[in-house]
């Protein structure tokens, strides 16, 4: 994974996964997504079986021919969850499992999954040969001489040596007032990496897609700065001819959002359309005035006529917001929508990135 590869974050769910799987072959190639597996909400059409198994197949159908993916089981299934147990822990099954369907992944784990996780993920990576990553968080950066202590004792237990390790730096939500901070701790957990033998990668990762829509007036558009993006490449600049991390982001989905929460009686019609500098907010209203298949083709007008649009032609994303344009009743279910700005988003950043890269040589 070099410089100008790219990390999706990704929960391993219907829309969101369906967004991958139709990027382009070229975005295949270059990216190499975070697949976070978690625990989704009982849908009606659910068939029978552990959400694990269920998430390996969606991972083997979205991206066995695709680049090689980090992959974390951040919820594990319930020790009474017959489909999944045997002597050998779920995660060590979950890789196997992936092997033996055609994926080959790097698994994750994180500085405070310890006991009978910290084991299999070691025997994980003894056994598939693969390497591992490590999932840094905000506050693994505040003292970085510890964390690369952990670091090095996780390296120990799995038999990784450093040039074996991903590390993916996550900062999840960004704040603009916040983002001087954000930079220095970067920089000075990067400075501290440079003392050591260096790591396979490293990734920095956040978001800054809205929270929620309070502030943004109904039937309304916005430009939301993307913050990752500008923490990103100031970071790069600050690092000059040493080496600089690799861009991650949520995607255009929020980092806060968990599928099983409910509340989706008021939810609004809204597209989030990923620009060079900007996430383009275009709100409807709750779906409790007026349905959401009849709002989406009016927000796919308004997307189009606001100058944004990229065109039909750029990723499948843009061909079914542009299909839905042009008619009275539209996609009117929430994933599909995830599905359908990821596969614009995801496209947009391969392409922002290797514009990047081609201007700095």
């Amino acid at each position: 994974m070099d410089q100008s590869s790219y990390m999706p974050v990704t929960p391993v769910l219907p829309g969101d996964m369906e967004g991958l799987r139709m990027v382009s072959i070229d975005a295949k190639r270059v990216i190499h997504p975070l697949l976070v597996i978690v625990k989704p909400r009982k849908r009606d059409s659910d068939q029978e079986g552990s959400f694990v198994a269920k998430a390996v197949d969606l991972i083997a159908d979205t991206w066995r021919f695709g680049g090689v993916p980090f992959v974390e089981l951040y919820d594990e299934p319930e020790a009474t969850d017959k489909d999944w147990w045997s002597f050998d822990h779920p995660l060590v099954l979950l890789h196997r499992y992936l092997k033996s369907r055609g994926v080959k992944c790097i698994p994750v784990t994180a500085t405070d999954r310890k006991g009978e996780y910290r084991e299999a993920i070691c025997a994980v990576a003894k056994e598939i040969g693969n390497g591992l990553a490590v999932r840094l968080y905000e506050n693994d950066l505040e003292l970085p001489a510890e964390t690369i202590a952990v670091l090095a004792k996780i390296a120990a237990d799995s038999g990784c040596p450093e040039a074996k390790i991903d590390l993916l730096i996550d900062l999840k939500r960004i704040h603009f007032p916040r983002l001087p901070e954000m930079r220095s701790r970067v920089l000075d957990f990067l400075a501290a990496l440079d003392q050591n033998a260096p790591y396979r990668s490293v990734t920095l990762a956040g978001s800054s897609v809205p929270l929620n829509l309070d502030g943004l007036p109904k039937l309304e558009d916005r430009n939301v700065p993307r913050l990752e993006w500008r923490l990103w490449r100031d970071v790069r600049i600050a690092r000059g001819n040493r080496r600089s991390p690799s861009f991650g982001d949520y995607r255009t989905v929020r980092p806060e959002y968990d599928d099983r929460t409910k509340g989706f009686k008021h939810i609004n019609a809204k597209i989030f359309y990923t620009t060079d500098e900007f996430l383009r907010v275009v709100r409807g209203q709750s779906r409790m005035k007026e349905k959401l298949e009849l709002q989406y083709p009016q927000l796919a007008r308004r997307l189009i006529a606001g100058g944004a649009f990229d065109g039909p032609a750029f990723s499948w994303g843009d061909a079914q917001i542009a299909a839905c344009a042009r008619w009275p009743e539209g996609f009117g279910m929430p994933a599909k929508w995830i599905a359908i700005t990821t596969s614009h988003h995801v496209e947009f950043v391969r392409v922002q990135l290797a514009q990047e890269f081609a201007h700095q040589t």
